[in-house]
């Protein structure tokens, strides 16, 4: 019997079989039953979407993958739109679940947040504010954005906004708005890992090697994250050390 209560969709291209026995033998040791979700090959087919589908714009030089990870969040975003889906758990094909998240979905924690990130990189919350889920595990509302769609519940809502966000999808992975807007929360310590950025997500290569560009200096939204961030308090990421063994996971 599943230990969720609401749907799991795991991302993933459909070629990529190797992940996909990967994550599929993962979820079953934790007895927690999933979907795929055939993510985007932008690669191949970013020519056949329409302008209210995505806008491509030459001056972001963003790479086809990127494109193929921010729209297959977007076409999971109008699914469960579409369908009516009231609270959802997305993982990418990378994810790697720790015991502890079939306890987050038994307890039905993702209840206590419209957007919860079960992983993430270096955050910046609101100080002073923690909220209890279960044993020692606590949600963090943010004040910024945080980097990684690798796995995170939504509810609804929150599900009808990202959507309104990425019609069309514009810019690169990750959150498309503020989720800090939504009451998003990080969840501590994190309930998935993921591989250490040398070994998977050639993404996170990619944005490594990218300049940023001076103009973002020149817009409201940059100072206005700057005095969020300020006034926030800094939480580092919990990342798996380049030798650890994965196996054993």
């Amino acid at each position: 019997m599943s230990l969720s209560p609401i749907p799991v969709f795991v991302v993933s291209l459909k070629k990529d079989t190797d992940r996909r026995a990967v994550i599929a033998e993962r979820l079953a040791a934790l007895d927690i039953e999933f979907a795929f979700f055939d993510a985007f090959n932008a690669k191949e087919d970013l020519h056949t979407l329409s302008a209210d589908e995505v806008y491509v714009d030459p001056k972001k030089h963003i790479s086809p993958p990127e494109y193929g990870c921010s729209l297959s969040h977007a076409f999971l975003y109008k699914k469960l739109v579409n369908e009516q889906i009231a609270h959802a758990l997305i993982l990418e094909d990378d994810a790697i679940p720790l015991p502890e998240l079939a306890t987050f979905l038994q307890t039905q924690s993702y209840l206590k947040a419209p957007l919860m990130t079960l992983y993430h990189g270096r955050s910046y919350v609101k100080p002073g504010v923690s909220i209890p889920l279960f044993d020692e595990v606590v949600a963090r509302p943010l004040n910024l954005n945080c980097s990684h769609t690798v796995a995170y519940t939504l509810n609804l809502e929150a599900a009808k906004q990202l959507m309104h966000a990425t019609s069309p999808v514009t810019d690169i992975p990750d959150w498309p708005m503020e989720i800090a807007d939504l009451g998003a929360c990080i969840v501590r310590p994190v309930l998935v890992q993921h591989p250490p950025h040398e070994q998977g997500s050639g993404l996170a290569i990619e944005r490594r090697r990218k300049p940023k560009s001076l103009k973002r200096y020149l817009t409201k939204a940059h100072y206005r994250r700057k005095w969020r961030r300020r006034r926030s308090e800094r939480i580092e990421p919990q990342l798996l050390p380049a030798d650890y063994p994965l196996d054993s996971l």
